[in-house]
């Protein structure tokens, strides 16, 4: 099966915005066990942005292979380690060196979060109270509202580039619009091509989702 390798930290608030985008678009192919509530740092950027944490998670699907790996805990300590096969993919696609990290079987990349942690608190601002989890979830079935335009719209793209690795199954989700819109617009200055969902309505976009 084709792997989702995704490579961050808990104390990365960065990591906490693009999560959420990540298992909404995973659950479309299969299903997590074990995924337990996290913040981000009390002491970085975006202090305590509410996400959830993949230590203890299992994810199954008959579709794709999803691999975690969280570096460093919300104070910043050692936590789990990347072997050479995931460490080599990092140097090779993330010259950068922003978390988070995530490569589709070789064929894509995503470095960075695909929209700011100020999206998850009051006010859209860095300062701003940090919204819970249960108002961020109840509001992802609602199109109009932020935090769909922005986790849905991420997911979007997610879920384009496991259908463009996975030969397009499940076919009930991959023959939908939202998983039909991945497509190469503008080049990269490393000369790769970037890649946006069309539909995707995003507050900003300070990543590039790219060919591997």
């Amino acid at each position: 099966k084709p792997e989702v390798l995704y490579i961050g930290a808990e104390y990365c608030p960065f990591c906490a915005s693009e999560r959420w985008a990540l298992i909404v678009a995973l659950d479309k192919f299969g299903n997590f066990t074990g995924i337990q509530y996290m913040q981000s740092s009390s002491t970085d950027v975006y202090p305590n942005t509410p996400t959830f944490t993949f230590v203890n998670a299992t994810y199954t699907s008959k579709y794709i292979a999803f691999v975690s790996v969280e570096q460093l805990d919300r104070n910043q300590q050692p936590l789990q380690t990347a072997n050479a096969n995931e460490i080599a993919l990092v140097n090779t696609y993330d010259n950068s060196g922003f978390t988070p990290f995530v490569d589709f079987a070789n064929q894509y990349t995503l470095v960075g979060a695909q929209y700011l942690p100020s999206v998850l608190r009051t006010g859209d601002s860095i300062t701003g109270t940090p919204y819970n989890w249960t108002q961020i979830a109840s509001q992802l079935n609602n199109p109009n509202s932020t935090f769909a335009l922005n986790i849905d719209g991420a997911a979007n793209r997610i879920i384009s580039a496991i259908c463009k690795i996975d030969g397009g199954s499940p076919s009930s989700i991959c023959s939908q619009s939202f998983a039909e819109t991945l497509s190469y617009i503008g080049n990269l200055s490393t000369g790769g091509q970037q890649l946006l969902v069309s539909n995707a309505v995003l507050k900003s976009q300070p990543t590039e989702l790219r060919t591997a």
